[in-house]
């Protein structure tokens, strides 16, 4: 009895298959070269904002927002309308 492989892998792939510089080669998570980077490395993180009065003075967020707003009024995918009473428009994180 001969056991047919459950996967195949491929040594060559086109190419066109192959995402960035050939003449790298390959890399793995081992090719960082001391602790003290990987440390560094793994130190970064995103903080998430609170709420809005943090988020207001936060200049990524500021950007992030503009942006969104350039994209909404480029793309015409809204209209100004009256705001029934005592009810909120859309939800909201804050």
């Amino acid at each position: 009895d001969t056991k047919t492989p459950s996967h195949f892998v491929k040594k060559n792939h086109a190419e066109i298959q192959i995402i960035g510089n050939l003449d790298d080669g390959v890399q793995t998570r081992r090719i960082i070269g001391s602790a003290s980077e990987l440390v560094n490395f793994s130190l970064l993180s995103k903080i998430e904002l609170k709420n809005f009065a943090e988020a207001s003075h936060d200049k990524n967020w500021i950007k992030a927002m503009e942006e969104e707003l350039d994209q909404i009024e480029k793309n015409e995918i809204w209209e100004l309308v009256p705001r029934p009473k005592d009810q909120n428009v859309i939800g909201t994180k804050w």
